[in-house]
């Protein structure tokens, strides 16, 4: 049987969508974000409106006695507050926010809340009970904290307001909230106004479990522990040093973390939130000091935070993106392409874990940016140490540069094609917007022409390639010789060349492919995070030329090429799995041609270790299958064990069952299934299988577009399996069907072209 394989060949190890080098000109290369995820303190997890500490306070006086001395018929409540801009002005990245209600010696705290980057006012619902006395003094503190659970001391206190009852019950029957200016000179702070919504009840108060309020406590004179004070004290230098830059400052909160540790045993819940602490302040004194070989310290403190926030815990997104702030700060000074794999490793599990709309998702984006600037920008000095730098520690604005950058690397991961589409009308809006003789406009047009690369091979539409290779040509020709990004550019044209090959079989597109892909590996020196990715592509345009031409050099050349991208491929890396599967598929190919078996074997513990360090979910999962059971089918066809056969149908299965309806790699998915039950059927003789294969070879070449390079092979196949059948049943129609198509598939296939005689031979 003449099999048309199909071998899904990865053509995007995340080429530049992935090589964020371009991707570095939204932003500053000379400022770090200021993403500690610091851990606050508080005696207790927050959930809902709750006063902590109760059962320490005042063991006088309960939530009850409260309750009883303040009933009347008619009680006034607090049922609502909603803070406005909390994170301006923030240096820190914090894990939510709360606020704490004081009076007549009580306290209550709300739960603790998650900002948004898409709406600045945070909410909290009570109800919280108020004196009955409309002149009775009452006090709204907001603070930060910096982590979920548990918490670790009060956090960052960032406004108090005292006000009357009185005054409370105006402003809400007006709905005017209290507007709250700048303090200490600050050009902004933290949390410019509080509205609260106040009523007034008939009847008793309610304990109503709704509310979750767990009662009041008497708490005026509250003794923190050592643990809780150390960690406050900690947090309190350090915005001291923040404010100030006394060194001592910095040195006094080491210390204060140190102590909090300290107190902290290894089964203690809060041992986390303090090595955090920890880790951050030490990583500041390290930049400070320009210690970076000292960076290992907080590296190995963040990882133990880690270690104990498993996935599901809500402070594992900001304990990722704060250690992936040490391995960047670390990979910035020494080039070291470990730290620059956990940086990009780190930061896409951050991505996945956090909120779209999240402070989390939003310092990923922007420290995307500057890893892609220190990866193609010349190294920093230390005159440009981040540490004195704020203006990236938070983005005020959404910035439309980043956000379309985090929206391609999410649809890479997810997948989500309203991600993609709104990535391109943001880029296609901003390289309308600026001048082609800006940088922006250069690395806009690289990032557009990827985005329109990924849509056309999601959706097949051809304008999006042509579009594609004419604005990466623009990028090219706008790069100066020298330029950093000069080989990134060159990298992504190359791929767009092949992709327009593939699609429709021009030679001219796959010389000038390998020929861009040959500059672009040239002009990267050896070292540069980028290599491997060029070199993994250059590759595949080795293999595709082979197979093409059948020139055993090109397929030597591409087994060469591929393993060395492998091995400068750090382990961890998110694209070494691609590159392992393609170096597979290489293997196979060299099996076919020369039948090695050890190049079998190989292929297949290659494509193995990338399908099973995959995740589910992952785009690339289906075509990962896909390769992984055209192996088993070889190694079946070589040696006879049926498990080989059975296994290929079953990852076949998973392939086309993982691969989206609509999706361009669909009919490669089902004409490997279609071919693997027609190797069943001539082996165990199931007439089902045989149906089974006609089935699915139909939809195979159904949903190939005219013009497709595999159109031909897709046709092939159905009609040796009409040819099968006939064979097996004696049905003319069969045989007549298998001719049509098989002509079909003689007409579509070019001259010159190494199937030719092939499908001419199966349509005599």
């Amino acid at each position: 049987m003449a099999s048309n394989s199909d071998a899904s060949l990865e053509k995007r190890s995340r080429p530049d969508v992935d090589t964020t080098d371009n991707l570095a000109e939204g932003c500053s290369r000379n400022k770090r974000p200021r993403l500690e995820s610091r851990t606050s303190q508080s005696r207790a997890p927050t959930d809902g409106i709750q006063a902590p500490g109760a059962s320490d306070a005042d063991p006088q006086c309960s939530g009850q006695e409260f309750q009883a001395k303040e009933e009347t018929s008619v009680h006034t409540v607090i049922t609502n507050i909603q803070a406005t801009g909390v994170a301006l002005g923030l240096r820190r990245l914090p894990a939510g926010f709360y606020t704490v209600v004081r009076h007549s010696g009580h306290e209550w705290r709300t739960e603790n809340k998650r900002s948004s980057v898409t709406d600045d006012v945070v909410e909290w619902r009570g109800p919280i009970p108020l004196p009955s006395d409309r002149s009775a003094t009452v006090a709204l503190e907001v603070y930060a904290s910096f982590e979920f659970q548990p918490m670790l001391g009060t956090g960052e206190h960032l406004r108090k307001l005292t006000i009357t009852v009185d005054q409370l019950l105006d402003r809400s029957t007006r709905h005017v909230p209290f507007t709250l200016f700048p303090k200490n000179g600050d050009i902004v702070s933290p949390c410019s106004s509080i509205l609260v919504t106040v009523e007034q009840r008939n009847g008793e108060r309610s304990d109503s479990s709704a509310s979750r309020v767990l009662g009041p406590v008497c708490s005026t004179t509250e003794t923190l522990n050592e643990l809780e004070g150390a960690t406050n004290h900690g947090h309190s230098a350090l915005s001291r040093y923040r404010k100030h830059g006394e060194k001592r400052d910095l040195e006094r909160s080491v210390a204060e973390f140190e102590r909090a540790l300290n107190h902290c045993p290894v089964d203690h819940p809060c041992r986390a939130a303090a090595q955090s602490n920890l880790a951050m302040a030490k990583f500041i004194l390290c930049q400070v000091e320009d210690m970076i070989g000292s960076l290992e310290i907080p590296i190995r403190l963040c990882r133990d935070a880690l270690a104990a926030r498993p996935v599901g815990h809500t402070d594992r997104p900001p304990t990722l993106v704060q250690l992936a702030a040490v391995h960047l700060a670390r990979f910035e000074k020494q080039r070291d392409n470990v730290d620059g794999a956990q940086v990009e490793a780190l930061l896409y599990e951050a991505m996945e874990l956090s909120a779209t709309d999240g402070d989390e998702n939003r310092a990923v984006s922007v420290m995307l940016q500057l890893y892609a600037g220190h990866r193609s920008g010349p190294a920093h000095t230390s005159g440009q140490s981040s540490v004195d730098s704020h203006s990236s520690s938070r983005l005020i604005d959404e910035d439309p540069w980043m956000l379309s950058v985090q929206l391609l690397k999410r649809f890479e991961r997810h997948g989500d094609l309203a991600d993609l589409q709104r990535a391109i009308t943001l880029l296609q809006e901003l390289v309308r917007s600026v001048s082609v003789w800006d940088d922006g406009y250069r690395v806009g047009l690289g990032n557009l022409g990827t985005a329109l690369s990924l849509r056309f091979e999601r959706l097949g539409e051809l304008r999006d390639l042509e579009d594609a290779i004419s604005t990466h040509r623009d990028a090219v020709h706008l790069t100066p010789d020298g330029h950093p990004d000069k080989p990134s550019c060159l990298n992504n044209l190359g791929l767009s060349f092949r992709t327009r090959f593939e699609r429709f079989g021009e030679l001219r597109d796959l010389e000038d492919a390998i020929s861009t892909h040959m500059n672009a590996v040239h002009l990267t020196p050896d070292g540069h995070p980028d290599k491997p990715n060029c070199l993994n592509n250059l590759g595949l345009s080795f293999i595709t030329r082979f197979e093409r031409l059948g020139e055993l050099r090109d397929l030597e050349d591409a087994i060469s090429t591929q393993r060395d991208a492998v091995h400068l491929t750090p382990d961890g890396h998110p694209d070494k799995l691609g590159r392992l599967n393609n170096l597979g598929n290489s293997f196979i190919t060299r099996f076919k041609r020369l039948g090695e078996l050890r190049d079998l074997e190989d292929a297949i513990s290659a494509q193995r270790d990338a399908v099973h360090l995959t995740p589910d979910g992952h785009p690339e999962k289906p075509g990962r299958l896909n390769n992984l059971g055209n192996s088993f089918i070889t190694r079946f066809e070589r040696l006879g064990e049926l498990r080989d056969l059975e296994d290929a149908i079953s990852t076949h299965k998973d392939a086309v069952h993982l691969t989206p309806d609509g999706h361009p790699e669909k009919p490669s998915c089902l004409n490997n299934l279609g071919n693997s039950f027609i190797t069943r059927f001539e082996r165990l003789g199931e007439l089902r299988d045989l149906e089974d294969a006609i089935s699915t070879h139909m939809n195979a070449v159904h949903l190939t577009p005219d013009g497709h390079p595999d159109k031909p092979g897709r046709l092939n196949n159905l009609g040796l399996s009409f040819i099968t059948r006939f064979k097996r049943l004696g049905e003319l129609r069969d045989l007549e069907d298998a001719i049509s198509t098989h002509r079909d598939a003689v007409h579509l296939t070019p001259d010159g072209h190494p199937d030719k005689p092939v499908v001419a031979i199966a349509s005599a």
